[in-house]
């Protein structure tokens, strides 16, 4: 039986790869890979070769987006998961660890929901997830989001590269591309849509969702240090949302603290709390200042160029040593919430204190920032109809592969 499903898989493959659009499924699990994804489906919406779906990679793993023009695009494309898992597809894109079984062949696409690596626990988090990520057996392309991620999987594992069944590119981070651009009026057009004075001074803060993390550290402490600064303030608080996600167990926020951040809120009418927020560039391009963790949203943070208060954990150890040198060297560090006042208006006053330190997270953790989204776009017009390393043009797509390395090869030489 096994050897008849593989023989009408090879048929279906052979007619699919030679006639009509290029199939791409993009695998939703969570807010925060759908707002990796997002630039992505845009970029890809305005190439007429590529027939585009969306689905989730497990039923009812999440609301629908938040945001209306996020809720629009994935409605336009979104096809039932019991469908999606039947119908042929050439490109299966996904941000997190596949939990579908697609019935028909396709070359699955693994790319990072965050931009950062190393920035875990060395304690609770031995092994890096996007490492995890690439060396699944049914992962056929990873799109690297930096140079230094790149050479780090290939540092760890270098018989990944040399896998017949393994292609890799360097891509950059799609999420980005808008926030390079800082453009000041998306950030007052989030805070008049929050019904906040644009005229203020605005800090984001953000936080990870492990034991060690900002919030669930400090938990409320550190909104009431904020609040010490004035009421002329805006304070938004967002988050990673397995925070937020009643239903998350392991790691979920501390007990009381969604309430007691919600009663702030109620209270204090220049905070906002947004929890499960997938379009985080207006939230970003608002800032005059963040306070956030080892999360990976410090690297977007540090993209939009504003002074960071870094919240040092005494207990924690970042990963990779050259990552924690770059996170703290780019901010102020502090550990208890009683230093956050203080820090946070020694920031405004110094505002350009740590430009080159913040540039250098830009630059180790990003590639091809601005173009990411239409460059992965074009390559995957590029790679045509391709339904894993069993197609006909998977030799074609390995030639490719080995044509952008050499460009990213000059460009680390160039640096």
């Amino acid at each position: 039986m096994e050897r008849l499903k593989s023989y009408v898989r090879d048929i279906d493959s052979f007619v699919h790869d030679r006639v009509g659009p290029i199939r791409i499924l993009f695998l939703v699990r969570n807010h925060i890979g759908w707002s990796c994804l997002y630039p992505l489906v845009k970029a890809c919406e305005e190439n007429s070769n590529l027939k585009l779906a969306i689905t989730f990679d497990v039923d009812d793993c999440m609301d629908l987006p938040n945001n209306l023009e996020n809720r629009r695009v994935f409605q336009k494309y979104y096809i039932n998961r019991q469908l999606a898992i039947w119908k042929k597809w050439h490109f299966i894109i996904a941000t997190d660890m596949l939990q579908s079984y697609f019935k028909r062949r396709a070359t699955l696409v693994s790319m990072s929901h965050g931009c950062a690596y190393g920035n875990l626990d060395a304690i609770e988090d031995t092994v890096d997830y996007s490492y995890l990520q690439s060396k699944r057996e049914d992962v056929n392309i990873v799109f690297s989001s930096s140079i230094s991620s790149y050479e780090k999987l290939v540092a760890h594992d270098p018989g990944l590269i040399r896998s017949k069944t393994k292609i890799f590119f360097v891509t950059g981070f799609p999420k980005l591309d808008d926030q390079s651009r800082r453009t000041r009026s998306k950030g007052e057009a989030f805070l008049e849509a929050l019904k906040l004075p644009i005229d203020r001074k605005t800090i984001v803060l953000g936080s990870h969702w492990k034991s060690k993390s900002l919030l669930s550290s400090l938990k409320a402490n550190v909104v009431e240090a904020l609040l010490e600064l004035g009421p002329e303030f805006n304070i938004l608080i967002m988050g990673h949302e397995n925070l937020w996600r009643r239903s998350f167990s392991e790691g979920s926020a501390p007990s009381g603290l969604r309430q007691n951040i919600e009663a702030f809120a109620a209270r204090h009418k220049n905070i906002r709390f947004l929890p499960l927020l997938e379009e985080t560039n207006g939230l970003v391009q608002s800032a005059d200042r963040f306070l956030v963790d080892n999360s990976s949203i410090f690297v977007e943070f540090c993209v939009a160029d504003k002074p960071i208060l870094f919240f040092d954990h005494p207990e924690f150890v970042f990963g990779n040593q050259q990552v924690g040198d770059l996170f703290k060297a780019a901010t102020y560090a502090f550990s208890t919430a009683s230093d956050v006042t203080t820090l946070a208006e020694l920031a405004l006053s110094e505002p350009n204190r740590h430009v080159a330190e913040r540039k250098a997270v830009v630059d180790f953790f990003t590639y091809n920032l601005g173009g990411v989204s239409s460059y992965i776009a074009n390559l995957l017009a590029e790679m045509g109809r391709t339904s894993g390393p069993k197609s006909r043009r998977w030799h074609i797509i390995s030639a490719l592969s080995k044509r952008e390395m050499k460009v990213v090869q000059n460009k680390a030489v160039s640096l």
